[in-house]
C-alpha cells in the first residue's frame, strides 16, 4: 500500500502541474481567474516563512518578501477556504534578534477570491525600532516591507510614472547629477534607493515593476484603499536597485564612467554596468517595497518609525505575463478599475458641462491654433548643454501640421525651410534594431552633450520624445509634398514608438525624469500616421495599431490623481496632474506645460471614443482653475497665463505643503477646448466621439453627434441661450478649410450661416448664428445611416448619483432649501468651480448634485425628529469679507437646547479660486447629547448647503478622527481672518504716505508669496512699478524720489538693460545715495541670477557686491527640529511673533554671512534659526546699514528670508511689521 500511495501522490502532483495547479509542501491557496489558476504559496520553510510567492498556471510570477534579510518572519501560516474565497494568513509575525525591529500584534493576510487578483492586508505595530541595530543588520535602508522582487525589470512604476531601472539605463537612478542634488534617488543616504513618497503624494496609487521584453508586470495597487478607508495615505513606497548590506560589503559606485571592458564577447561595459548585470543574473536586485514613514520633505531622507507606530492598510497585488512594449501598465490598471463596479462607483464625478470662463480675457484664445512656425532645431539651453550643442525642440508642434497649411497656401519659402531641416535630421539619424524591428530615430542632443554639473555625456539618449517632432515633419513632407524617400525614416520611427516604453529629459533641467508632455509629440506623430495611412491597404494594419498605440501613450503619461488622495483635509487632488517624476514636483499638481497634455488627450479621446479619457478630460478641465497662483486682481480678466502655478501642494513632504501654490509658473491655451473669440462653445469632433466646452455660462451641450468620414459630421446643441450664438468647431487631423457647412433648423429647413476660416488653421472653423436645437452639418455625412456617437463623458454627477454606501457610516440629512446661490464665473462672489458628486472634507462626506446650487437660509424643522445621531456637521456660507464672522448656524435639539459646537471657530471647508473670487464655505461640527433627537437647523443668517450626521452606532474613533482633522482647517480659517485684518492694517499704513513714495524692482519671471497680501492691502498699487528703462534712468530712480525699493521677485534680477551691468549699477548707486532696499522674495537667494534682455539668466550674485553676503545654511531639511527665534532686544521691527516652528514647504535657507560683511557696515539681526540639537543655522532676517557712500549717506538693506514668508500664521504678521517700518521711515525722513 505504501508504494501505491506514493505513486498515487506522484501522479496527482504531475496532473496538478499539467492543469496549472501548484503542488507544494508549504501552505498555499489557489483560485481560478480569467481561465487561469492563481496560486499563492508561503515562502520559506516550516516554522520560518519570510514571504510568499505568486504563481499563474504553475509558473512563477513574483516572490514577495515580508522585508529584507529575513528580518520579519512568520512561525506558521494558516490556510482558510470558503468556497470561492481562500485566505493565507501569517499571524503573529516575529523578527530576528538584533535586527533593530520588534513587532507586536502584527499580521499579514493574503486573500484570493475567484476571478480577482490577490488582496493583501497588513497590520503591523512597531513595538520598538533601533536605527543603529537596523543598519547593522540590513544596511542604511529605510524600514521597508512587502517587497516585490523582479531582477529582470526594465522599469519601476511609481505613482503612475515609468522610470528606467539601471538595467535599462544607468543614468536616472545612479548617474544623475542635477547640480549635486539628484532628482530620483535617495542619494543623501543610499543612491540605490529611489525617493519614498507617501501614497497620497502618488497620483496613481501604484508601485510596481515591469519587464516589457518578457511581458511581466507586478505592482501594489492601493486604489480600493484610496476610495474606501484611505488608510494607505501615509504609507510610502519606493524602488531599490540593489540592497547594500554590511554583509555584502558593497558601496555605491564611484567608478561609473571609467573606460569599459569587454564582457564575454558582449559590448564594452563599464564596471558599473558589469556590476549591474551580475547582480541581475544572481537574482539579488530590483525590488519595490512599501516604506514607513515617508522620506521627509522631498522624500529623500532616511526616516525611521517611532516606537508604537501602527501601519495598517491593504492593497491588490496585480500582475500580468502578457504586458509587452505596446501595452501600458497605467492603461492596464485603468481598464481594471473601470470594469470593477465597486471601484467605478467610487470614482469622482464630473459635471455634464464645463465652463472655461475661469480663463480670463488675457489667456483666452482669440484665434484658433495655427500651423507652428519657426524651427525644430535649437541650440544650447542656458547652462545645461555645452556650447555648440544642437537639439530637436518641437514643443508646441503637437497640434496642427507644420506642412499641411503652407502647402495648401503655396508657401514655398516655408516648405523649403522645412525641407532644409529635414535634411539635417536625415544626417543625424540613428539606425538600430529592437526586438527584430529596424528603427530610426534621433538622440537628444543631436550634437554636443549636457554640461558636467547636469550629467555630462550620460544624459544623451534615444529615449526622448522630441525626436517624434522630426519624425512627424518627415511624415508630413512625405504626405503633402511627396517626399517618398522619407518613408523608411518614418517607418523606423514608428517601429521605435512601439518599443520606446519610457522617456526622460523632456526638459533640460531634469534629465533623469519623464515628463507628462513626453506623450504629446509621440501621440501627434502616431495620430498623423493613422490619418495618413488608414485608407492605404499596404499600411492599414499599422495605421490602426498607431491609433491604439497613441491611446497607450496617453495613459502612460496621464499621471493624474485618480481621486482625492487625502480625506483628512479640505484640499482635493482629484483630476489634477503631476508634471514629472522628479523630487521637486512630487506630491504637487502643475499647470505649466501640462496644458499641452490636455490637447493630445482630447484628440485621442474623440478619435477613439475612450470613455475613461473623456471622463479624465472633463474632470481635469473642471478643476484646472485651482492651479492659479495665489495672486489677487480686481477682475478675473486681469489674470495672465503666466499666473498659473508650477506647483500646488497636495501631500505632506511636497515642496509646497498641501493647499499652497508656487509663486511661479505659466499657462498656455486650451488649444483644443477653449471657444475662440466671441464664440460661447467649442465642439471638438472626432471619428468616435465629440465633446463640447463652454464659456460665459452658456450651458450648451451636445445632444447628438454623428461622423461618417474625416471632416464629415453633424451635431446638435441644446442648452440655455435663447438667441444666436457662435460655435468653434475643431476636427483634429481633418481639413475643414473647404468643407461646406450648413445649419438645419428643428423644422428641417436648412440655411447658410456665417463661416470664418483661418488659412493657417485647417482643423478649425468658426460659425455664427446658431440657435439651440439647430443641427450643424459639416461636409457630407451620411445622416441616413450614421449611428449616434458618444457626446459626454460617463460618471457625470447627474447620471451617476453617489450611493449612500460610498460614504457610510455617515448619512446625508434632508435639507429643505429656499435659496439659490450664484455659480457664474462672472460674479466675484459666486461659488464658481464648486465640486459635484462626493467630496470629503476633514473626513466628513458632502454630496452635491448637479444643477443650481441650493441652500437653506431659513430655519429648517423636520416633521419627524432625527434620532440616533452622535454628531451633526453643517456646510454653510461664510459672510463676505469684513462682516461679522462669529455667527454660526445652530443645530436644534428636541429639548429646546442647541447642540454644542465641537469648536468655537468653524473650519474653512472650501474657498473659491483664484483670490478675486471671494466665496467661501465653512464646516461646523456639533455634538448631540446621548438620547437627544435633532429637530432642526437655524442657519442664523447664513445659508446651509449640506448637513451630514454621524450615527450613534459609529465608532467614537470616527468622531475623534473628524475632530482632529478639523483642527487644521480651523487654523486655516483663523489665518484667513488674520490675513484680512492685516490687509486692513496695511491699507491704513499705505494711506499715510504719498502715491509713488516707494518703488518695486522690475519683475523677471517669479514673484513672492507676500504679493497677494500687499495687493489685498492696496499697498503695491501705491508703489511705482519700475520698468527696466526707468531703473537705469537716474533722473527717475534715485533715493530722493523713492524712500524704499522692494524686491518682490524670485532669485533673478535685471543686470543689463542698455550697457553691461547698468541695472545692477543703478541699484548700487541708489544704495550709495542712502536708499533702502527691502528684500521680500519668493525664492531663497535674492538677486542671485543675472538677466539681460534676450539672454538666459546666469549665476552672478549681486547681494555680496551690494553689502549683504549670504551663505547656504540649509539646502535639504535636516533631521533636527528647527525653530525661528526673534533676536532678544532687536528694535528694527515691532510686534513680531517671538518664536515659531520652522515653516513647512521649501526648506532652503540662506543666512547672513556675518564674517563677510563689508568694513564699516553694521548688522541688526532680527531672526535666527536654531535646532533642537543646539545647532545655530544663522540669521534669517536682518537690517544691514551699509558703509557711507560718496556723499556720506548710508544705504540700508532689510532682508527677510523667503522661508519666513510662507507660513500662514506668522508671515502676515512679519509683513505687517515690515510695512510699518518702511512707512514710519518714510514719514520720518
Amino acid at each position: 500500500m505504501g508504494l501505491m500511495r506514493r505513486l498515487s501522490l506522484s501522479l496527482i502532483g504531475v496532473l496538478a502541474v499539467l492543469q496549472g495547479v501548484r503542488a507544494s509542501a508549504n501552505p498555499a491557496i489557489q483560485q481560478p481567474r480569467d481561465g487561469h489558476v492563481i496560486s499563492i504559496e508561503a515562502l520559506g520553510k516550516t516554522g520560518h516563512y519570510i514571504g510568499f510567492e505568486v504563481f499563474e498556471n504553475g509558473k512563477p510570477i513574483v516572490p514577495v518578501h515580508f522585508t529584507s534579510e529575513g528580518v520579519i518572519f512568520a512561525p506558521h501560516a494558516d490556510v482558510i477556504r470558503h468556497g470561492d474565497l481562500s485566505r493565507l494568513v501569517f499571524p503573529s509575525l516575529k523578527t530576528v534578534p538584533n535586527s533593530g525591529l520588534q513587532l507586536s500584534h502584527s499580521r499579514i493576510e493574503v486573500t484570493l477570491r475567484a476571478g480577482h487578483f490577490p488582496k493583501v492586508f497588513f497590520d503591523l505595530t512597531v513595538a520598538h525600532f533601533s536605527p543603529t541595530e537596523w543598519q547593522q543588520k540590513v544596511g542604511k535602508q529605510p524600514f521597508h516591507f512587502l517587497k516585490i522582487l523582479m531582477p529582470s525589470a526594465l522599469l519601476w512604476q511609481h505613482g503612475g510614472w515609468l522610470n528606467a531601472t539601471p538595467r535599462a539605463d544607468l543614468f536616472p537612478l545612479l548617474l544623475d547629477v542635477h547640480g549635486g542634488t539628484p532628482e530620483l534617488s535617495a542619494y543623501p543616504y543610499n543612491r540605490e534607493w529611489s525617493t519614498t513618497p507617501p501614497v497620497s503624494a502618488q497620483p496613481l496609487p501604484l508601485t510596481g515593476l515591469w519587464d516589457p521584453e518578457h511581458g511581466l508586470y507586478a505592482a501594489w495597487d492601493f486604489q480600493e484603499a484610496r476610495l474606501t478607508d484611505n488608510s494607505e495615505r501615509d504609507i510610502a513606497s519606493g524602488f531599490c536597485n540593489r540592497l547594500i548590506t554590511p554583509t555584502n560589503g558593497e558601496v555605491p559606485p564611484t567608478d561609473a564612467l571609467k573606460e569599459g571592458v569587454n564582457d564575454d564577447g558582449e559590448s564594452a561595459l563599464t564596471p558599473l554596468q558589469r556590476r549591474e548585470r551580475n547582480a541581475d543574473r544572481e537574482g539579488r536586485s530590483k525590488f519595490v517595497a512599501l516604506v514607513y514613514p515617508y522620506g521627509g520633505l522631498g522624500y529623500q531622507q532616511c526616516v525611521y518609525p517611532t516606537d508604537g507606530a501602527h501601519i495598517a492598510s491593504f492593497a491588490d497585488l496585480v500582475f500580468s505575463r502578457s504586458l509587452g512594449p505596446t501595452a501600458d501598465p497605467n492603461s492596464f490598471n485603468w481598464q481594471r478599475w473601470w470594469r470593477n463596479p465597486f471601484v467605478r462607483a467610487r470614482l469622482p464625478r464630473v459635471p455634464t458641462t464645463v465652463d472655461l470662463s475661469y480663463i480670463g480675457a488675457a489667456g483666452h484664445m482669440n484665434n484658433p491654433p495655427e500651423a507652428p512656425g519657426g524651427s525644430l532645431l535649437a541650440g544650447p539651453e542656458g547652462n545645461f548643454q555645452i556650447p555648440g550643442s544642437l537639439l530637436i525642440d518641437g514643443w508646441y508642434w503637437h497640434n496642427e501640421s507644420a506642412v499641411a497649411a503652407p502647402v495648401k497656401q503655396g508657401d514655398s519659402t516655408r516648405i523649403e525651410a522645412l525641407e532644409r531641416e529635414a535634411a539635417i535630421f536625415l544626417k543625424y539619424t540613428k539606425r538600430f534594431s529592437v526586438n527584430g524591428k529596424p528603427c530610426a530615430y534621433w538622440e537628444k542632443p543631436l550634437v554636443g552633450r549636457w554640461t558636467d554639473p547636469w550629467g555630462g555625456q550620460p544624459v544623451t539618449t534615444l529615449h526622448n520624445a522630441n525626436g517624434f517632432a522630426a519624425a512627424r515633419l518627415l511624415l508630413d513632407l512625405y504626405h503633402y509634398v511627396g517626399k517618398k524617400e522619407y518613408l523608411p525614416y518614418v517607418e523606423g520611427a514608428y517601429n521605435w514608438a512601439t518599443q520606446m516604453v519610457w522617456t526622460r529629459c523632456e526638459f533640460a533641467d531634469v534629465p533623469s525624469s519623464p515628463f507628462a508632455i513626453g506623450a504629446t509629440l509621440p501621440i501627434a506623430f502616431l495620430l498623423d500616421y493613422y490619418f495618413t495611412f488608414k485608407n492605404d491597404p499596404a499600411h492599414h494594419t499599422r495605421a490602426v495599431q498607431a491609433l491604439e498605440l497613441a491611446r497607450s501613450y496617453v495613459y502612460r503619461y496621464m499621471v493624474m490623481w485618480t481621486a482625492d488622495s487625502r480625506r483628512d483635509d479640505s484640499v482635493s487632488s482629484a483630476f489634477l496632474w503631476e508634471p514629472n517624476s522628479g523630487r521637486d514636483w512630487t506630491g504637487a499638481a502643475c499647470a505649466n506645460e501640462v496644458f499641452w497634455d490636455l490637447d493630445t488627450l482630447a484628440q485621442v479621446a474623440v478619435h477613439t471614443g475612450d470613455p475613461i479619457l473623456m471622463w479624465a478630460l472633463q474632470g481635469s478641465l473642471s478643476r484646472w482653475y485651482r492651479l492659479y497662483q495665489d495672486n489677487y486682481h480686481s477682475s478675473l480678466n486681469d489674470y495672465l497665463p503666466s499666473e498659473f502655478a508650477e506647483e500646488y501642494g497636495l501631500a505632506p513632504g511636497s515642496p509646497f505643503y498641501p493647499g499652497h501654490h508656487a509663486h511661479y509658473g505659466f499657462g498656455v491655451d486650451f488649444a483644443m477646448m477653449d471657444p475662440v473669440g466671441d464664440t460661447v462653445v467649442r465642439v471638438l469632433a472626432g471619428e468616435k466621439a465629440a465633446m463640447a466646452f463652454d464659456r460665459d455660462g452658456s450651458q450648451l451641450r451636445l445632444a447628438r453627434y454623428v461622423c461618417t468620414g474625416d471632416g464629415d459630421f453633424a451635431f446638435r446643441l441644446v442648452g440655455e441661450p435663447s438667441g444666436p450664438f457662435g460655435v468653434t468647431i475643431t476636427f483634429p487631423y481633418g481639413d475643414l478649410s473647404a468643407k461646406p457647412i450648413v445649419v438645419r433648423s428643428p423644422n428641417g429647413d436648412e440655411r447658410a450661416i456665417e463661416v470664418q476660416r483661418d488659412p493657417k488653421a485647417l482643423w478649425t472653423v468658426v460659425v455664427r448664428g446658431v440657435y439651440v436645437g439647430d443641427t450643424v452639418i459639416v461636409g457630407h455625412p451620411d445622416l441616413a445611416h450614421a449611428k449616434p456617437l458618444p457626446t459626454k463623458p460617463p460618471l457625470t454627477a447627474a447620471e451617476a448619483p453617489i450611493a449612500a454606501q460610498a460614504y457610510a457610516p455617515f448619512v446625508s440629512l434632508p435639507l429643505s432649501t429656499d435659496t439659490t446661490l450664484p455659480t457664474s464665473w462672472s460674479d466675484k462672489q459666486a461659488f464658481a468651480g464648486l465640486w459635484v458628486g462626493l467630496k470629503w472634507i476633514d473626513w466628513v462626506p458632502f454630496v452635491r448634485s448637479e444643477g443650481p446650487l441650493r441652500g437653506a437660509s431659513k430655519p429648517v424643522r423636520w416633521a419627524r425628529p432625527l434620532e440616533g445621531l452622535q454628531d451633526v456637521y453643517l456646510l454653510y456660507t461664510a459672510l463676505p469679507q469684513g462682516q461679522d464672522t462669529a455667527v454660526a448656524p445652530q443645530v436644534l435639539l428636541e429639548n429646546g437646547q442647541q447642540a454644542k459646537p465641537i469648536y468655537a471657530t468653524p473650519a474653512l471647508a472650501w474657498e473659491a479660486w483664484p483670490p478675486v473670487m471671494s466665496a467661501r464655505l465653512l464646516l461646523a461640527g456639533y455634538e448631540v447629547p446621548v438620547g437627544q433627537r435633532v429637530v432642526g437647523i437655524d442657519p442664523n443668517g447664513r445659508t446651509v448647503i449640506a448637513a451630514v450626521g454621524l450615527p450613534s452606532g459609529a465608532s467614537q474613533a470616527v468622531a475623534d478622527q473628524v475632530a482632529k482633522a478639523m483642527q487644521q482647517d480651523v487654523q486655516r480659517w483663523e489665518a484667513m481672518l488674520r490675513f484680512e485684518r492685516i490687509a486692513d492694517s496695511i491699507r491704513a499704513l499705505a494711506s499715510q504716505v504719498p502715491q509713488g513714495a516707494f518703488a518695486i524692482l522690475p519683475y523677471t519671471q517669479n514673484s513672492s508669496s507676500v504679493v497677494n497680501l500687499l495687493d489685498f492691502g492696496d499697498f503695491r498699487s501705491r508703489c511705482d512699478q519700475l520698468t527696466p528703462e526707468q531703473l537705469v534712468n537716474p533722473q527717475i530712480f534715485n533715493a530722493e524720489k523713492y524712500k524704499a525699493v522692494f524686491d518682490l521677485d524670485g532669485e533673478d534680477y535685471l543686470d543689463t538693460v542698455h550697457q553691461p551691468h547698468d541695472a545692477a549699477e543703478a541699484l548700487q548707486s541708489y544704495l550709495q545715495q542712502g536708499g533702502t532696499l527691502v528684500l521680500l522674495t519668493g525664492l531663497p537667494y535674492p538677486l542671485y541670477y543675472a538677466q539681460a534682455s534676450g539672454q538666459l539668466s546666469h549665476a552672478d550674485p549681486l547681494l555680496p557686491r551690494l553689502g549683504l553676503p549670504l551663505y547656504n545654511a540649509i539646502e535639504t531639511m535636516p533631521q533636527d527640529r528647527l525653530e525661528v527665534q526673534e533676536i532678544e532686544g532687536q528694535h528694527v521691527l515691532t510686534d513680531l511673533p517671538q518664536r515659531f516652528a520652522y515653516p513647512d514647504g521649501d526648506p532652503r535657507l540662506r543666512s547672513v554671512d556675518l564674517t563677510s560683511l563689508p568694513a564699516g557696515a553694521t548688522l541688526e539681526p532680527i531672526y535666527r534659526v536654531v535646532g533642537a540639537s543646539g545647532k545655530d543655522y544663522g540669521v534669517a532676517a536682518a537690517l544691514v546699514t551699509l558703509p557711507p557712500g560718496p556723499d556720506g549717506k548710508r544705504g540700508r538693506i532689510l532682508y527677510i528670508s523667503d522661508v519666513l514668508l510662507h507660513d500662514d500664521r506668522y508671515s502676515p504678521l512679519i509683513l505687517e511689521a515690515v510695512v510699518r517700518w518702511v512707512v514710519q521711515g518714510a514719514a520720518g525722513s
